[in-house]
């Protein structure tokens, strides 16, 4: 059966907390376990307030890049996760992936705060062509941190950058460099080709009259061969086929861009994009204010409007925008003033599939109808 797949915001404001939105992280929930897209200050606030997401099934985080307000809280979070859950001490370790600098950073935050955890960690990093290399393994022996990968940044013949993380049965996750103030990673998650449907009112009467060449009492268990994308013959000659694949689904995740053009290869045909939209023009501006000086200022920052993240999910033909990051100056979050933030982006992305992302929100993946 297709996994259920869910997105929870646990932090959408730019660089400091508000009073209604804490700095930036969010989870991908795969069937109860969740991977961590960014760690900011009191995030494990957050886990504790919305409840959602179980402490004991994380075990993937993921950095964009290494401003405070993205990492600040990783640290706590990882003696949270060891220290208060009585965990097993064989159990896998948490494995995180980021850029260069997050293993010095992780280790001398806890090494200097004395603190002592009960589940193992991993940091992998990736690399840059100029990002300095050390030996992956941890910088002193101790019992929690394991050695790490150093992952290469690969280009291929049309010159396009990424490094591949990580492929496993159900999914593929790649990253490729996208244009902040400094390095900065762009996420892509793939959920591989999953079942399609099962035609029940034709495949049954096939198996119930081959119930007893077969032997067994319920012949509809080989159904489950079917889901694998098995071929069944029958004892009577009919053969049927398994339904076609649907193509699974596609996540971005963005850290902050000004220019995300980088990541294009890897998120076309995204069923979902989360963009931030630091910035915009809104009616709480200075009434001289234009929109070009907005986006300028933004530029000039390493930040995004609104409109420019509606740009982009045209461009990479996005199914779904969800903004996030916004900026603090935008007092007590009026709903009028957001759906501005909304509209200037559905106008730039002529899709109204868009949605201002607000801390706890949780948004279903829907699995795709179509087929290949």
């Amino acid at each position: 059966m297709p996994k259920s797949v869910s997105i929870q915001f646990l932090g959408t404001s730019s660089a400091q907390p508000s009073l209604t939105r804490n700095t930036s992280s969010l989870a991908i929930i795969i069937d109860g376990f969740s991977w961590l897209f960014d760690v900011g200050e009191a995030t494990q606030h957050q886990l504790n307030k919305f409840k959602n997401i179980k402490w004991g099934k994380i075990d993937k985080i993921f950095i964009t890049h290494m401003h405070g307000d993205h990492v600040f809280g990783l640290p706590p979070l990882l003696c949270t996760l060891s220290n208060n859950l009585n965990e097993d001490l064989a159990r896998r370790p948490i494995e995180i992936y980021g850029p260069s600098g997050l293993r010095k950073f992780v280790y001398n935050s806890l090494s200097l705060t004395h603190s002592h955890l009960k589940r193992g960690y991993i940091v992998h990093e990736l690399l840059f062509p100029d990002d300095p290399i050390d030996s992956g393994n941890p910088f002193e022996p101790n019992e929690f941190e394991q050695s790490g990968e150093n992952i290469q940044m690969t280009i291929d013949q049309n010159n396009n950058r990424s490094w591949k993380i990580i492929d496993e049965e159900d999914y593929i996750v790649s990253a490729a460099p996208i244009e902040h103030s400094i390095p900065c990673l762009g996420y892509v998650i793939n959920e591989n080709p999953i079942p399609g449907n099962i035609n029940i009112e034709l495949v049954k009467p096939i198996l119930m009259r081959n119930k007893d060449a077969l032997g067994l009492k319920n012949p509809m268990e080989l159904l489950k061969k079917l889901q694998q994308f098995q071929c069944l013959t029958m004892p009577d000659g009919t053969v049927i086929e398994p339904p076609q694949r649907r193509p699974g689904r596609k996540i971005v995740i963005l850290g902050d861009t000004f220019d995300p053009s980088g990541i294009i290869h890897l998120a076309m045909d995204a069923d979902v994009l989360v963009h931030e939209a630091t910035n915009s023009l809104t009616s709480d501006d200075p009434e001289r204010t234009i929109y070009e000086d907005v986006e300028k200022r933004s530029i000039e920052n390493g930040h995004s409007t609104s409109k420019m993240a509606g740009k982009f999910a045209a461009r990479i033909n996005a199914q779904q925008l969800l903004l996030n990051h916004f900026s603090h100056r935008y007092k007590g979050d009026s709903e009028a003033i957001m759906n501005e933030i909304k509209q200037a982006a559905i106008e730039s992305f002529g899709n109204n599939h868009v949605i201002c992302t607000y801390d706890g929100m949780i948004i279903q993946i829907p699995i795709r109808k179509e087929v290949n």
